[in-house]
Protein backbone atom coordinates (compact mmCIF):
# COMPACT_ATOMS: atom_id res chain seq x y z
CA UNK A 1 0.00 0.00 0.00
CA UNK A 2 1.38 3.28 -1.20
CA UNK A 3 2.20 6.13 1.77
CA UNK A 4 0.03 8.40 -0.33
CA UNK A 5 -3.36 5.93 -0.02
CA UNK A 6 -2.23 4.88 3.87
CA UNK A 7 -2.38 8.95 4.54
CA UNK A 8 -5.93 9.34 2.97
CA UNK A 9 -7.48 6.35 4.45
CA UNK A 10 -5.77 7.62 7.91
CA UNK A 11 -7.50 11.39 7.63
CA UNK A 12 -10.81 9.87 6.19
CA UNK A 13 -10.69 7.50 9.64
CA UNK A 14 -10.16 10.23 11.77
CA UNK A 15 -12.71 12.35 10.42
CA UNK A 16 -15.40 9.93 10.87
CA UNK A 17 -14.05 8.29 13.99
CA UNK A 18 -14.65 11.92 15.54
CA UNK A 19 -18.01 13.49 14.16
CA UNK A 20 -15.91 15.19 10.82
CA UNK A 21 -12.92 16.14 12.88
CA UNK A 22 -9.60 15.32 11.43
CA UNK A 23 -6.97 14.19 13.83
CA UNK A 24 -4.10 16.67 14.01
CA UNK A 25 -1.46 14.21 14.11
CA UNK A 26 -3.18 12.92 10.28
CA UNK A 27 -0.40 13.08 7.34
CA UNK A 28 -1.09 13.74 3.99
CA UNK A 29 1.29 12.58 1.41
CA UNK A 30 2.16 15.12 -1.24
CA UNK A 31 3.87 12.92 -3.73
CA UNK A 32 4.75 15.76 -6.25
CA UNK A 33 1.82 17.04 -7.27
CA UNK A 34 1.39 20.14 -9.85
CA UNK A 35 1.59 23.21 -8.49
CA UNK A 36 -0.17 26.67 -7.84
CA UNK A 37 -2.67 28.27 -10.24
CA UNK A 38 -3.36 31.73 -11.52
CA UNK A 39 -6.67 33.29 -10.52
CA UNK A 40 -7.57 31.95 -14.25
CA UNK A 41 -7.59 28.21 -12.17
CA UNK A 42 -4.61 27.19 -15.58
CA UNK A 43 -2.17 24.93 -13.65
CA UNK A 44 1.53 25.37 -13.46
CA UNK A 45 1.90 22.34 -12.21
CA UNK A 46 4.66 19.78 -13.73
CA UNK A 47 2.92 17.34 -16.59
CA UNK A 48 2.90 13.54 -15.66
CA UNK A 49 2.35 14.82 -11.66
CA UNK A 50 -0.44 12.99 -9.69
CA UNK A 51 -2.88 15.36 -7.63
CA UNK A 52 -3.31 19.03 -9.13
CA UNK A 53 -1.58 18.94 -12.19
CA UNK A 54 -1.74 20.53 -15.91
CA UNK A 55 -4.76 18.29 -16.38
CA UNK A 56 -6.80 18.66 -13.66
CA UNK A 57 -6.13 22.67 -12.89
CA UNK A 58 -4.54 23.74 -9.92
CA UNK A 59 -6.36 25.79 -6.85
CA UNK A 60 -6.78 28.79 -7.58
CA UNK A 61 -4.96 31.12 -5.61
CA UNK A 62 -7.21 33.59 -2.62
CA UNK A 63 -5.12 36.36 -2.28
CA UNK A 64 -4.81 37.55 1.61
CA UNK A 65 -7.50 35.20 2.14
CA UNK A 66 -5.85 32.54 2.06
CA UNK A 67 -3.60 29.98 -0.20
CA UNK A 68 -4.65 27.24 -2.62
CA UNK A 69 -1.93 24.97 -3.96
CA UNK A 70 -1.51 21.45 -5.00
CA UNK A 71 -1.91 18.36 -2.23
CA UNK A 72 -1.00 15.25 -2.07
CA UNK A 73 -3.93 13.33 -2.62
CA UNK A 74 -5.23 10.80 -5.38
CA UNK A 75 -6.78 11.96 -8.71
CA UNK A 76 -10.18 10.62 -7.23
CA UNK A 77 -9.85 12.88 -4.57
CA UNK A 78 -8.52 16.27 -6.26
CA UNK A 79 -11.86 17.90 -5.94
CA UNK A 80 -10.94 21.06 -3.09
CA UNK A 81 -10.86 23.92 -5.83
CA UNK A 82 -14.26 22.73 -7.21
CA UNK A 83 -15.29 23.09 -3.53
CA UNK A 84 -14.23 26.61 -3.01
CA UNK A 85 -11.56 25.29 -0.63
CA UNK A 86 -8.38 27.10 0.49
CA UNK A 87 -6.25 27.52 3.20
CA UNK A 88 -4.56 29.66 5.59
CA UNK A 89 -1.91 29.52 8.04
CA UNK A 90 -2.57 29.30 11.37
CA UNK A 91 -6.10 29.14 13.31
CA UNK A 92 -6.40 33.12 14.37
CA UNK A 93 -8.56 34.40 11.54
CA UNK A 94 -10.33 31.28 10.81
CA UNK A 95 -14.33 31.69 10.75
CA UNK A 96 -16.02 30.43 13.76
CA UNK A 97 -18.62 28.49 12.03
CA UNK A 98 -18.22 25.39 10.43
CA UNK A 99 -18.67 23.62 7.55
CA UNK A 100 -22.50 22.99 7.47
CA UNK A 101 -24.15 22.00 4.10
CA UNK A 102 -27.69 21.27 3.62
CA UNK A 103 -27.00 17.92 2.51
CA UNK A 104 -25.60 17.00 5.37
CA UNK A 105 -28.91 16.46 7.18
CA UNK A 106 -31.81 14.74 5.14
CA UNK A 107 -34.70 13.81 5.39
CA UNK A 108 -35.61 9.87 4.39
CA UNK A 109 -38.78 8.29 4.36
CA UNK A 110 -40.30 10.94 6.52
CA UNK A 111 -37.39 10.81 9.13
CA UNK A 112 -34.67 13.18 9.74
CA UNK A 113 -31.02 11.68 9.03
CA UNK A 114 -27.53 13.01 9.10
CA UNK A 115 -25.25 12.21 6.86
CA UNK A 116 -22.34 14.07 8.33
CA UNK A 117 -21.78 16.43 10.81
CA UNK A 118 -20.70 19.87 10.63
CA UNK A 119 -16.86 20.09 9.67
CA UNK A 120 -14.67 21.65 11.99
CA UNK A 121 -12.58 24.62 9.91
CA UNK A 122 -9.10 24.31 11.84
CA UNK A 123 -9.19 20.57 12.70
CA UNK A 124 -5.54 19.93 11.28
CA UNK A 125 -3.79 23.15 12.63
CA UNK A 126 -3.98 25.12 9.99
CA UNK A 127 -7.50 26.86 8.86
CA UNK A 128 -9.99 25.93 6.10
CA UNK A 129 -11.63 28.29 4.13
CA UNK A 130 -14.31 28.57 1.99
CA UNK A 131 -16.80 26.03 0.75
CA UNK A 132 -19.39 25.76 -1.90
CA UNK A 133 -21.91 23.36 -0.90
CA UNK A 134 -23.92 23.47 -4.31
CA UNK A 135 -20.45 22.07 -5.46
CA UNK A 136 -20.29 19.40 -2.09
CA UNK A 137 -24.17 18.49 -2.46
CA UNK A 138 -24.27 17.85 -6.68
CA UNK A 139 -23.58 14.80 -6.44
CA UNK A 140 -25.63 13.68 -3.24
CA UNK A 141 -28.89 12.22 -4.36
CA UNK A 142 -32.55 13.24 -3.37
CA UNK A 143 -33.24 10.38 -0.57
CA UNK A 144 -36.51 9.94 -2.05
CA UNK A 145 -34.68 8.26 -5.47
CA UNK A 146 -33.52 4.67 -6.32
CA UNK A 147 -29.88 6.05 -6.52
CA UNK A 148 -29.76 7.26 -3.05
CA UNK A 149 -28.04 5.09 0.17
CA UNK A 150 -26.99 5.31 3.47
CA UNK A 151 -24.15 3.42 2.78
CA UNK A 152 -22.44 5.36 0.40
CA UNK A 153 -19.63 7.80 1.73
CA UNK A 154 -20.92 11.13 -0.25
CA UNK A 155 -18.79 13.38 1.51
CA UNK A 156 -15.04 11.21 1.14
CA UNK A 157 -13.42 13.92 -1.41
CA UNK A 158 -14.60 16.71 1.22
CA UNK A 159 -12.75 15.01 4.08
CA UNK A 160 -9.77 14.93 1.94
CA UNK A 161 -9.75 18.50 1.60
CA UNK A 162 -10.83 19.67 4.84
CA UNK A 163 -8.58 16.98 6.59
CA UNK A 164 -5.59 16.95 4.69
CA UNK A 165 -2.21 18.08 6.77
CA UNK A 166 -0.98 20.67 4.18
CA UNK A 167 2.15 22.82 4.77
CA UNK A 168 4.14 25.96 3.31
CA UNK A 169 6.52 25.74 6.54
CA UNK A 170 6.68 24.05 9.87
CA UNK A 171 4.87 26.33 10.87
CA UNK A 172 1.26 24.96 9.56
CA UNK A 173 1.98 22.01 12.05
CA UNK A 174 0.56 21.73 14.59
CA UNK A 175 2.51 20.52 17.96
CA UNK A 176 5.59 21.71 16.84
CA UNK A 177 5.58 19.27 13.68
CA UNK A 178 7.35 19.47 10.73
CA UNK A 179 6.54 20.46 7.38
CA UNK A 180 7.93 17.55 4.76
CA UNK A 181 7.78 17.79 1.09
CA UNK A 182 6.53 21.34 0.69
CA UNK A 183 8.30 23.48 -2.19
CA UNK A 184 5.98 26.38 -2.05
CA UNK A 185 3.89 27.38 -3.70
CA UNK A 186 3.41 24.25 -3.99
CA UNK A 187 2.05 22.27 -0.34
CA UNK A 188 4.02 19.96 1.67
CA UNK A 189 2.25 17.59 4.46
CA UNK A 190 3.07 17.55 8.19
CA UNK A 191 4.20 15.08 9.89
CA UNK A 192 5.77 14.79 13.37
CA UNK A 193 9.55 14.29 13.14
CA UNK A 194 10.25 12.02 15.39
CA UNK A 195 11.35 8.74 14.91
CA UNK A 196 9.90 6.96 12.06
CA UNK A 197 7.76 9.72 11.27
CA UNK A 198 8.49 10.31 6.94
CA UNK A 199 10.80 12.56 5.91
CA UNK A 200 12.66 14.07 2.90
CA UNK A 201 15.02 15.66 4.14
CA UNK A 202 17.82 16.08 7.70
CA UNK A 203 15.79 19.09 8.99
CA UNK A 204 12.66 17.37 8.51
CA UNK A 205 13.32 14.97 11.78
CA UNK A 206 13.89 16.40 15.38
CA UNK A 207 17.21 14.14 15.31
CA UNK A 208 18.65 15.61 11.97
CA UNK A 209 18.69 12.08 10.50
CA UNK A 210 16.24 11.16 7.92
CA UNK A 211 17.30 7.76 6.65
CA UNK A 212 15.31 5.27 4.41
CA UNK A 213 14.03 1.48 5.45
CA UNK A 214 13.27 -1.74 3.90
CA UNK A 215 10.46 -0.11 1.93
CA UNK A 216 11.90 2.41 0.28
CA UNK A 217 10.34 4.84 2.82
CA UNK A 218 12.22 7.82 4.23
CA UNK A 219 12.23 8.13 7.73
CA UNK A 220 13.28 9.95 10.61
CA UNK A 221 16.15 8.09 13.05
CA UNK A 222 16.79 9.15 16.29
CA UNK A 223 19.59 6.57 16.60
CA UNK A 224 18.04 4.31 19.74
CA UNK A 225 17.80 0.71 19.23
CA UNK A 226 15.42 -0.47 16.47
CA UNK A 227 15.94 2.73 14.87
CA UNK A 228 17.24 2.60 10.98
CA UNK A 229 21.03 2.98 10.25
CA UNK A 230 23.04 3.03 7.37
CA UNK A 231 26.50 2.41 9.77
CA UNK A 232 27.30 3.24 13.16
CA UNK A 233 27.21 6.54 12.93
CA UNK A 234 23.65 6.48 12.90
CA UNK A 235 23.37 4.71 16.18
CA UNK A 236 23.82 5.93 19.57
CA UNK A 237 25.32 2.57 20.56
CA UNK A 238 27.82 2.75 17.73
CA UNK A 239 26.17 -0.72 16.24
CA UNK A 240 24.29 -0.52 13.30
CA UNK A 241 22.92 -4.33 12.13
CA UNK A 242 22.73 -4.85 8.34
CA UNK A 243 20.43 -6.91 7.32
CA UNK A 244 19.60 -5.75 3.84
CA UNK A 245 22.02 -3.24 1.84
CA UNK A 246 21.96 -0.93 2.81
CA UNK A 247 19.62 -1.04 5.28
CA UNK A 248 20.25 -1.89 8.98
CA UNK A 249 18.65 -1.04 12.65
CA UNK A 250 20.58 0.26 16.06
CA UNK A 251 21.36 -2.38 18.46
CA UNK A 252 22.91 -1.79 21.86
CA UNK A 253 23.45 -5.70 22.15
CA UNK A 254 21.12 -6.17 24.91
CA UNK A 255 18.23 -8.79 25.26
CA UNK A 256 15.59 -9.02 22.44
CA UNK A 257 17.94 -6.63 20.47
CA UNK A 258 18.64 -6.99 16.67
CA UNK A 259 21.93 -9.05 16.31
CA UNK A 260 24.61 -11.14 13.81
CA UNK A 261 27.01 -12.68 15.17
CA UNK A 262 29.35 -11.45 17.72
CA UNK A 263 26.33 -8.40 18.08
CA UNK A 264 25.38 -9.57 21.59
CA UNK A 265 26.13 -8.87 25.25
CA UNK A 266 28.39 -11.42 27.09
CA UNK A 267 25.99 -14.09 28.33
CA UNK A 268 23.78 -13.94 25.63
CA UNK A 269 23.39 -15.54 22.14
CA UNK A 270 22.02 -14.56 19.01
CA UNK A 271 19.22 -16.06 17.61
CA UNK A 272 17.71 -15.84 14.05
CA UNK A 273 14.82 -13.81 13.99
CA UNK A 274 11.53 -15.28 13.83
CA UNK A 275 10.37 -12.43 11.65
CA UNK A 276 13.23 -11.17 9.52
CA UNK A 277 15.03 -13.73 7.81
CA UNK A 278 18.34 -11.86 7.96
CA UNK A 279 18.09 -10.56 11.30
CA UNK A 280 18.99 -11.83 14.75
CA UNK A 281 17.58 -11.11 18.24
CA UNK A 282 19.88 -11.04 21.25
CA UNK A 283 18.18 -13.89 23.50
CA UNK A 284 19.52 -15.59 27.00
CA UNK A 285 19.19 -19.20 25.45
CA UNK A 286 17.06 -20.08 27.75
CA UNK A 287 14.52 -23.51 27.32
CA UNK A 288 12.50 -21.99 24.65
CA UNK A 289 14.27 -19.46 22.88
CA UNK A 290 15.00 -19.56 19.56
CA UNK A 291 18.79 -21.17 18.49
CA UNK A 292 20.27 -22.35 15.65
CA UNK A 293 22.74 -24.42 17.24
CA UNK A 294 23.86 -26.04 20.43
CA UNK A 295 26.20 -23.02 21.05
CA UNK A 296 23.31 -20.96 21.24
CA UNK A 297 21.83 -22.41 24.04
CA UNK A 298 22.99 -22.23 28.04
CA UNK A 299 22.15 -25.83 28.08
CA UNK A 300 24.31 -26.53 24.93
CA UNK A 301 21.18 -28.50 23.54
CA UNK A 302 19.00 -26.77 20.47
CA UNK A 303 16.37 -29.01 19.40
CA UNK A 304 14.55 -28.74 16.00
CA UNK A 305 17.72 -27.50 14.49
CA UNK A 306 17.81 -29.14 10.72
CA UNK A 307 20.66 -26.73 8.88
CA UNK A 308 18.52 -23.73 7.57
CA UNK A 309 16.03 -24.41 10.25
CA UNK A 310 15.27 -22.54 13.45
CA UNK A 311 15.48 -24.37 16.53
CA UNK A 312 14.44 -23.88 20.13
CA UNK A 313 16.68 -24.02 23.60
CA UNK A 314 15.79 -27.34 25.30
CA UNK A 315 17.32 -28.46 29.22
CA UNK A 316 15.68 -32.42 27.96
CA UNK A 317 13.67 -32.29 31.02
CA UNK A 318 10.09 -33.10 31.17
CA UNK A 319 8.00 -30.44 29.59
CA UNK A 320 10.99 -29.18 27.41
CA UNK A 321 10.62 -29.07 23.72
CA UNK A 322 11.96 -32.59 22.01
CA UNK A 323 11.72 -34.11 18.31
CA UNK A 324 13.33 -37.48 19.12
CA UNK A 325 13.95 -39.32 22.13
CA UNK A 326 17.39 -38.52 21.87
CA UNK A 327 16.83 -34.94 23.25
CA UNK A 328 15.10 -36.29 26.52
CA UNK A 329 16.71 -37.34 29.91
CA UNK A 330 13.87 -39.81 29.48
CA UNK A 331 14.64 -40.67 26.30
CA UNK A 332 11.08 -40.54 25.86
CA UNK A 333 9.77 -37.09 23.22
CA UNK A 334 6.16 -37.27 23.26
CA UNK A 335 4.93 -35.70 19.75
CA UNK A 336 1.31 -35.15 18.84
CA UNK A 337 1.84 -35.98 15.45
CA UNK A 338 5.13 -37.27 13.30
CA UNK A 339 7.60 -33.92 12.63
CA UNK A 340 6.10 -31.86 15.19
CA UNK A 341 7.36 -30.39 17.93
CA UNK A 342 6.87 -32.76 21.00
CA UNK A 343 7.27 -32.33 24.44
CA UNK A 344 9.76 -34.79 26.63
CA UNK A 345 8.13 -36.73 29.01
CA UNK A 346 8.97 -37.45 32.81
CA UNK A 347 8.42 -41.31 32.23
CA UNK A 348 11.33 -43.26 32.39
CA UNK A 349 11.00 -47.41 31.41
CA UNK A 350 13.06 -50.03 32.22
CA UNK A 351 15.49 -50.60 30.13
CA UNK A 352 16.00 -47.05 29.34
CA UNK A 353 19.32 -45.19 29.40
CA UNK A 354 19.37 -43.30 32.54
CA UNK A 355 19.43 -39.75 32.69
CA UNK A 356 22.06 -36.99 33.56
CA UNK A 357 24.50 -37.58 36.61
CA UNK A 358 22.90 -41.44 36.84
CA UNK A 359 19.10 -40.19 37.84
CA UNK A 360 16.39 -42.25 36.72
CA UNK A 361 13.54 -39.63 37.62
CA UNK A 362 13.15 -41.32 40.96
CA UNK A 363 11.08 -44.14 39.18
CA UNK A 364 13.42 -46.94 39.20
CA UNK A 365 17.55 -47.79 39.85
CA UNK A 366 20.27 -47.25 37.36
CA UNK A 367 21.96 -50.08 36.95
CA UNK A 368 25.22 -50.25 33.98
CA UNK A 369 23.59 -47.51 32.82
CA UNK A 370 20.57 -48.66 32.38
CA UNK A 371 17.37 -47.75 34.35
CA UNK A 372 15.83 -50.25 36.18
CA UNK A 373 12.31 -51.33 37.71
CA UNK A 374 11.94 -50.17 40.82
CA UNK A 375 12.50 -52.49 43.61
Amino acid sequence: MSFLYRGLIAIAAALVGCGGVASPAADLNHAGAGGLSDASGAGKGNAGQSGFGESGGGLSSAGSDGQSASVGIPAEASECQAFGISYLEGCAQCPVDPIDCPCFKVTDQGAPLVLQQPLARCASGHCVLGADCAAICKDVPDPSSPEFSRDVPYFINLFSCVGAGVCLSDGWCPEHGKCVAEFPPMFGFCASGLNQAFCQHADDCESGNCIPDASGDWRCSDGKSFSNCRDGGDCASGLCVMYGAPVGQCSSGELDEPCQDGDCKPGSFCAPDAIVRNLGKCVAGVSGDLCASDAGCQSGRCVLHDPGRRGLCSTGAENEPCSSNEECLSQQCASPKPAEEGLCSGKIFPGSACGDNGVCNGQGLCEYGKCAAAP
